[in-house]
């Protein structure tokens, strides 16, 4: 029987537990990466073993040398690892970061390596220990599952790629979707995928899973420094400052772009108009797990900006516009180093993105969705990560296919599905469509799918 792994994240958990509900031909598995998905999943016995990363972690962090992790895998990159990490773990000295993802590797290692799973399901890869799961998986033969998204296309799928790739099975998918690319193709340039990542979901007729019971926030609150003070001294991604910050987040957020506004008029001084002839860089939200994960040598957006610089032909000013998220977190320095740099300039924060693009004569990003966008309106494009249109792109021209923007919907197209996946936390009005029946059996058809695809 075909063994099936979950690795469970958090608010995840409470989602992919009811998988457990239509996998039936499968044996299933879960691994936690916290207390919150290990309380979900161990009650549910359709998992035959639930692991735990935090389980006797303290004292494994004491007794080991080290080495132990590199020992075993000499192939794994273990500093591309920590680059994956959001800024929880690089706070602290390289020692320590050093001593962490070893501990992590050994505990990861010792379940996959006593469950054995053929494949091994990500619902996203942003922190060192899922990195680390899917490195150790690769080394074992045990195939992974990262779910993924078209982001502008909205549409959900899973790849075998922590960048998000199409599945490698994709091209050998013979089903004409021409008819509905055309459509998602004029959806997506008109704006009219309204649904949340692609998901049909009759709204009216949502036959929905009982969530878990949510605890009040201040006995969150207690339990959160109960793990801290315990067992999950070391998960850093705990950080109960953070979760002050998110429950009091419509404050932090005015405060942060009151400072951002007060940057802007005095230092920045973005430019009032466009020139006639520009190129555009809308810089990214970073940390985040779409740059760290599959593009982690441009996390410090001057690299990027540089890169650009000296890599394109011509001299046109190049247009920066700060990523609406960000307002107020980036340091000052950062702006004043951009503003040092020919040819650069910055347009308000608060101007037209959608605008911006249109003018432009080409679009740069890292891995962002602006890449995306300007591909399916025809204009000029450059990316400089790896990720789903880039691999694309760069497979189409390989093998002497078409490069068009409806050859790419038909390709995305051939293997998504009818789901979305994303904390229950994030998703506001749409928590019901995600805990639907449908949305979940939808996603389960997906993996069941995607393992005979790969089994052929």
């Amino acid at each position: 029987m075909i063994k099936v792994g979950f690795y469970m994240s958090g608010n995840y958990a409470r989602v992919l537990r009811h998988c457990s509900e239509y996998l039936h031909e499968y044996e299933l598995y879960a691994f936690c990466a916290n207390d919150k998905a290990f309380k979900i999943c161990r009650t549910d016995d359709r998992f035959l073993n639930t692991g735990y990363l935090f389980d006797n972690f303290n004292q494994l962090c004491k007794s080991l040398d080290g080495t132990e992790l590199t020992n075993s895998f000499p192939q794994i990159n273990l500093a591309k690892v920590l680059v994956t990490d959001k800024n929880h773990y690089k706070r602290y000295s390289a020692s320590y970061q050093e001593k962490i993802v070893n501990t992590m590797g050994v505990v990861i290692m010792k379940w996959l390596k006593e469950t054995s799973p053929n494949y091994l399901i990500f619902p996203i890869i942003e922190s060192i220990d899922a990195m680390l799961a899917y490195e150790i998986a690769l080394q074992l033969g045990i195939k992974t599952m990262c779910y993924s998204h078209g982001r502008s296309l909205q549409v959900s799928f899973f790849s075998n790629s922590c960048n998000e790739t199409l599945p490698i099975f994709t091209h050998a998918i013979k089903k004409d979707y021409q008819r509905e690319a055309k459509k998602l193709l004029k959806d997506s340039i008109r704006n009219e995928r309204v649904t949340f990542y692609g998901a049909n979901i009759d709204k009216e007729r949502l036959d929905v899973f009982e969530d878990i019971e949510v605890s009040h926030p201040v006995s969150r609150l207690f339990n959160n420094i109960k793990l801290k003070l315990g067992k999950e001294r070391h998960n850093q991604t705990l950080r109960i400052w953070t979760k002050f910050q998110v429950y009091f987040q419509n404050f932090f957020v005015s405060y942060h772009n009151i400072k951002y506004k007060a940057m802007e008029a005095l230092f920045i001084k973005p430019i009032i108009n466009l020139p006639e002839e520009y190129d555009a860089f809308p810089i990214h939200f970073s940390p985040e797990s779409s740059i760290n994960t599959p593009a982690p040598f441009y996390i410090d957006q001057e690299r990027a900006v540089d890169k650009i610089l000296i890599s394109r032909t011509g001299s046109n000013r190049l247009i920066l516009k700060e990523h609406p998220a960000v307002l107020g977190y980036r340091p000052l320095k950062f702006y004043l180093k951009m503003k040092k740099k020919p040819f650069v300039d910055f347009i308000a924060a608060s101007y037209d993105t959608k605008k911006m693009i249109n003018g432009a004569s080409h679009i740069y990003s890292v891995t962002g969705t602006v890449c995306l966008e300007a591909f399916l309106r025809g204009k000029q494009w450059t990316q400089l990560g790896e990720n789903l249109l880039s691999e694309w792109y760069k497979h189409q021209i390989e093998n002497d296919k078409e490069t068009t923007p409806l050859a790419f919907c038909e390709d995305v197209l051939k293997v998504s599905g009818n789901f979305f996946l994303i904390s229950p936390k994030e998703s506001g009005n749409s928590n019901d469509m995600l805990m639907s029946k449908e949305n979940i059996s939808n996603m389960c058809n997906n993996i069941n799918s995607y393992i005979e695809n790969t089994q052929l």
